[in-house]
């Protein structure tokens, strides 16, 4: 449709337009349907709009242009500010691709060791300390055996000698010596 504004209030922003053909009713007009509008509308401007009936039964202008006015050119660098700036957005999104990459580095590493990890204790040669007969020495008697008796004789505290003690646990029956059984025996004694 098109109608002549015939009452505008400036401070409400709202106003009255009076169609071609119809001088009787007035359809309500407000500034929020002008938006597009490189100007405000003043009275005697010719409004170009669509008519919407309100809840109440009023009708009220809708679409509206003014005639000969031009509408606004959207500034979309402006309309950028209000949101965000393409570049802090490419920056948002480069953050996130690098703390992607920077995780799934680390949850490779992280994968990698467990799985070595996993094969070694799994695997039929454990990766743990070799058993402890393999790593021994052997203990060699500085004195002659013979000098050596089984006397009954059980635990370290009655030993004289690491040699002693040594004969003891390979030569006597009912030692109590090498509580681990790894063939060294008194291990914890200081004396030795």
């Amino acid at each position: 449709m098109r109608g002549k504004l015939v009452v505008w209030k400036t401070d409400k922003g709202f106003g009255f337009i009076e169609s071609e053909g119809n001088q009787v009713e007035r359809t309500f007009i407000h500034i929020s349907s002008l938006k597009n509008m490189s100007r405000e509308p003043k009275l005697g401007d010719f409004i170009h709009f669509d008519i919407e009936k309100q809840n109440d039964g009023k009708s009220r202008a809708v679409n509206c242009r003014i005639e000969g006015v031009a509408a606004k050119k959207i500034d979309f660098s402006r309309k950028m500010e209000s949101g965000r700036k393409p570049s802090s957005l490419l920056s948002v999104l480069i953050s996130i691709v690098l703390l992607t990459v920077i995780l799934t580095s680390l949850y490779d590493r992280f994968s990698a060791q467990s799985t070595v990890v996993e094969k070694d204790s799994y695997s039929q040669k454990p990766n743990l300390v070799e058993p402890f007969e393999a790593k021994r020495e052997p203990i060699e008697t500085k004195t002659e055996p013979s000098r050596f008796k089984c006397d009954g004789r059980q635990y370290c505290s009655e030993m004289n000698s690491r040699a002693e003690a040594v004969f003891f646990i390979r030569n006597c029956p009912n030692t109590k010596m090498d509580g681990d059984r790894d063939g060294n025996p008194c291990e914890n004694d200081s004396r030795f």
